[in-house]
């Protein structure tokens, strides 16, 4: 029995003294997401001690604050059915191990594009990272009009409609956020 509980504490305290450093991305309220370093015993002390969320998003997680402390943070993305608000991290977790790891380089550029799109619309958002311009407006990206004419499907279309919609309530979100 004491050999059992001896491996289970020095394998433990590997764990803890693990310190290598991850890639992660970095998405700041209004900005192009960015690549960062950084170490793991950071982030997992910044989870603990913050008390994070740690949300699955498609393959990877957004580390995030808390549902109460995102009511009074401005939105960062929205998804779905919900949104995010306040600064946030996406990494990958090794569900094996049940360890962080560090995102592929293919994983970083489609997940660049992701949430660049999901940004949402404010006045200092949009904001392209290769060419550092504003790419936005406080318009919806395709109007219903011109979108509809080309297609056939009733699924595209219906998509189509639905996608109009939430760019729409976002945008009036968007405003309202704006007034306060």
């Amino acid at each position: 029995m004491k050999n059992k509980a001896t491996k289970k504490q020095s394998f433990l305290a590997v764990k803890v003294k693990n310190n290598e450093p991850i890639r992660i991305l970095y998405k700041k309220v209004g900005q192009a997401p960015e690549v960062k370093i950084i170490s793991l015993w950071k982030l997992k002390k910044a989870i603990v001690r913050k008390k994070l969320d740690i949300i699955p998003y498609e393959t990877l997680y957004i580390i995030c604050h808390n549902k109460n402390k995102q009511k009074y943070l401005p939105i960062n993305i929205v998804l779905d059915l919900s949104h995010v608000s306040g600064d946030f991290l996406l990494a990958d977790i090794d569900k094996q191990a049940r360890e962080f790891k560090g995102i592929s380089q293919d994983d970083v550029i489609w997940y660049l594009r992701d949430l660049i799109n999901k940004s949402f619309n404010n006045k200092k958002g949009c904001i392209s990272p290769i060419t550092g311009q504003r790419k936005c407006t406080n318009l919806p990206e395709r109007s219903l009009d011109n979108s509809l004419n080309n297609i056939n499907n009733f699924e595209e279309r219906l998509l189509s409609i639905l996608t109009s919609i939430e760019l729409t309530l976002s945008n009036l979100l968007g405003r309202k956020n704006v007034k306060k």
